[in-house]
C-alpha cells in the first residue's frame, strides 16, 4: 500500500503534525457535522425520549446496532451519556 509506505517514511515530528491536523469531511457526514447521518437520526430519537429498543423498532435495526451508533456518537461528541450527547449535539446545531 502506498499510504502505508508514506506513513513509515515520516519522521516522528511529521507523524505528530499529521495526526493533529483537522480531519476532512467524509461523504457520509453532513457538511460541517461530526456525526454520520444515521448517528444523528438515532440521537434525534433519543432526544424524543425513545429507548434503544424503540429506536431499533422504528429504524428496523437491532438494539445492539442502535447501541453502536450511540457509542460512536458519544465518542465523536466527547460525552459519556445520552443526555450529554443530546445537549452537545443541540449546541452544535446537529439536531
Amino acid at each position: 500500500m502506498e499510504i502505508w509506505g508514506d506513513g513509515r517514511a515520516m519522521t516522528l515530528e511529521e507523524a505528530l503534525a499529521f495526526a493533529l491536523e483537522e480531519p476532512t469531511v467524509k461523504p457520509d457526514r453532513k457538511p460541517g457535522g461530526v456525526l454520520s447521518t444515521r448517528e444523528a437520526e438515532v440521537l434525534s430519537f433519543v432526544a424524543e425520549g425513545l429507548t434503544d429498543v424503540q429506536i431499533a423498532e422504528r429504524l428496523y435495526l437491532s438494539r445492539r446496532t442502535v447501541g453502536h451508533h450511540l457509542s460512536s456518537a458519544y465518542r465523536k461528541l466527547g460525552v459519556k451519556g445520552r443526555s450529554a450527547a443530546v445537549y452537545r449535539a443541540g449546541e452544535m446545531g446537529l439536531l
